[in-house]
């Protein structure tokens, strides 16, 4: 200590040592300021969220557009199963017809996948993130974003991978001649359905998925320590508990959008009257089939990309 500090600290009546501890609590007192304005909750978009989530769901829908051809066919109840629907597409069209319908999907699956995973990051900032209460409320805000943008694509979709007959030589041509002859409101027929069916599914999925990377140790709100295969095994358990319990809509949601109902009361009535209980899984192997390993592909490549965004 020098002198001057010394007599500083006598004049004072205050020990020396008493400044750098000053000096150190002003820092800690920064520090901590720092950090509460870094991580204050609140609803925004972060950029990478938005993109992550967009290039997931370019790879989901590239993957598993076969399998959800095959759903789609098997829930129209052309065809009783899974091989059947294929053999049936084998014997009386070509394979390419696996992808018919791709095009709208893939426009529309960059930004509405965007908007589902920016939703549910931004949404769990303000209603928290370490309850299920909050991942239930942020899945139904992502839900709302997503399927809005989505389900105009996806009515156009359904209608395209029908057309075993090609009477539309274009998904623009397809969505013409819906707009024509049933009117715009056909494209937007099944969304209350649409979000009735997501609101369950993605909420028991994202309970799921959290709560499985929870078990394994990882931090809600720090994804930093978690690898590679725990998106994968999370998505893929979290993919095929939410198809299974929420195929009952899915079925009707597949029959609204064919243009056969107008509304979810008469949809359920004819299924069960038609089918029995058993229709209202119609489809749910095929589904399982493309969900499950969908969502452990999706949350790996959106995982990783957001990652790979933060960093740099």
């Amino acid at each position: 200590m020098s002198s001057d500090n010394h007599a500083l600290a006598l004049a004072t009546g205050h020990s020396a040592t008493a400044v750098p501890n000053a000096t150190a609590n002003t820092i800690n007192a920064t520090s901590t300021s720092t950090t509460t304005t870094t991580t204050t909750d609140g609803f925004y978009y972060a950029p990478s969220e938005l993109l992550a989530g967009g290039a997931a769901g370019f790879v989901e829908h590239f993957a598993t557009f076969p399998f959800d051809t095959i759903k789609t066919r098997i829930q129209s109840e052309h065809s009783v199963g899974i091989s059947s629907a294929v053999r049936h597409m084998w014997c009386n069209e070509r394979l390419t017809h696996l992808y018919r319908g791709f095009a709208p999907v893939i426009f529309s699956a960059v930004p509405s996948h965007g908007a589902h995973f920016g939703t549910y990051e931004a949404a769990k900032r303000v209603f928290g993130e370490d309850t299920n209460l909050g991942i239930m409320v942020s899945a139904s805000c992502a839900v709302a974003a997503h399927d809005t943008i989505s389900t105009p694509f996806d009515v156009i979709k359904q209608r395209m991978q029908m057309d075993g007959m090609r009477r539309f030589s274009s998904s623009l041509q397809c969505a013409t001649n819906i707009i024509s002859t049933e009117g715009t409101r056909a494209l937007f027929v099944s969304l209350p359905t649409t979000i009735i069916m997501n609101v369950p599914h993605y909420a028991i999925y994202w309970m799921v998925y959290e709560g499985f990377l929870s078990y394994l140790g990882g931090d809600r709100r720090d994804r930093s320590s978690e690898l590679a295969k725990d998106y994968v095994f999370a998505g893929l358990l979290a993919g095929a508990m939410a198809s299974f319990v929420s195929s009952p809509f899915d079925v009707a949601k597949t029959q609204l959008q064919l243009g056969r109902e107008t509304d979810l009361l008469s949809v359920f009535q004819n299924i069960m009257r038609r089918r029995g209980v058993r229709g209202f899984f119609a489809g749910v192997s095929a589904r399982i089939l493309a969900t499950a390993p969908s969502g452990a592909l999706t949350m790996f490549t959106y995982e990783t990309v957001k990652k790979y965004l933060e960093r740099y």
